[in-house]
């Protein structure tokens, strides 16, 4: 064999490899940036359960298909208040369904969706078919609030069920105040799925007022914030780890042994060919020409 047929087959050999060694870049997943709630245009009917969906798109505007998307009512105004699918995926359309079950008390409900980082939210139009009217309360007071009780539970909250919170409004002599409305909110939200039964609840004959907390599987602070007259009164609350999601470490590679990487843009649809995948065929189809030329030489030469 000559000097030049086997510098041919060198280079053609150090070709394949070459085209062995780059990585193939796998297509980046979509990532969901706009969610659009479909909800029935008619009021919804209590103990009825009724079908939503959402409608998932990326930032250009193209439906993702197989996104997981999660779903919640807020506020909690009855325990019977449910979604029957709290996690969905989306279709071949990029569309999620799921179905609502609202329990006939009186209320307002707003539906949230998550997709990624995106949340949605519309507020549920009842129909007040089958629910019992309001009931009456405690004529108000002119007295002013000067010292709120709040009343936790003794153990830890467990995620998504339903906590009763009390609180107890005092004048400035110490006397119960009955007919104070008391404005509940809970900070900081660790998720958008955690919610309270009342914004505004009254108090009784004995000056109490209560709401129920529904807190989310999702780790973080919250405290509870009741205020009434301009007088508020805050606590912590003690969630369980119950049920909470524990926390995942991603393994480390030491700098000196990680792999070096490449980026390849790609373009066009979620069928399309990986740029790497690309890359390696021009290079396999260089690598055997040149293999097949110097074969081809060295037959003329004989």
């Amino acid at each position: 064999m000559s000097r030049a047929a086997r510098a041919l087959r060198i280079v053609a050999a150090s070709t394949l490899l070459a085209a062995l060694a780059v990585p193939a870049v796998a297509a980046a997943e979509p990532v969901a940036a706009t969610l659009t709630i479909t909800a029935p245009a008619a009021p919804i009917v209590c103990r009825v359960e009724t079908e939503v969906s959402v409608l998932v798109l990326d930032a250009n505007g193209a439906t993702i298909a197989g996104k997981a998307v999660s779903w919640g009512l807020a506020p909690v105004v009855s325990s019977q208040d449910a979604v029957t699918a709290p996690e969905s995926v989306t279709g071949s359309q990029g569309v999620a369904t799921t179905k609502l079950y609202i329990d006939c008390i009186r209320g307002s409900r707003t539906l949230l969706v998550k997709a990624d980082d995106a949340i949605a939210s519309q507020v549920l139009s009842i129909s007040d078919e089958g629910i019992p009217a309001a009931t009456p309360t405690p004529p108000p007071t002119t007295d002013v609030a000067a010292r709120l009780i709040l009343t936790l539970p003794a153990t830890p909250i467990v995620c998504r069920t339903q906590t009763e919170i009390s609180v107890r409004v005092l004048d400035a002599g110490g006397a119960t105040l009955a007919g104070k409305v008391v404005t509940w909110s809970i900070m900081p939200f660790a998720s958008t799925l955690d919610s309270w039964t009342d914004d505004g609840s009254v108090t009784g004959s004995q000056g109490v007022a209560t709401t129920q907390v529904w807190i989310d599987c999702v780790p973080g602070r919250r405290a509870i914030n009741a205020s009434v007259d301009g007088v508020t009164a805050s606590a912590d609350l003690v969630i369980s780890d119950q049920g909470m999601p524990g926390a995942t470490v991603e393994p480390s590679v030491p700098a000196e042994t990680a792999p070096a990487t490449s980026t390849v843009s790609a373009t066009g649809g979620q069928g399309g060919v990986p740029g790497g995948m690309l890359v390696v065929g021009a290079l396999a189809l260089v690598g055997s020409c040149l293999i097949l030329g110097t074969k081809a030489w060295s037959a003329a030469r004989r």
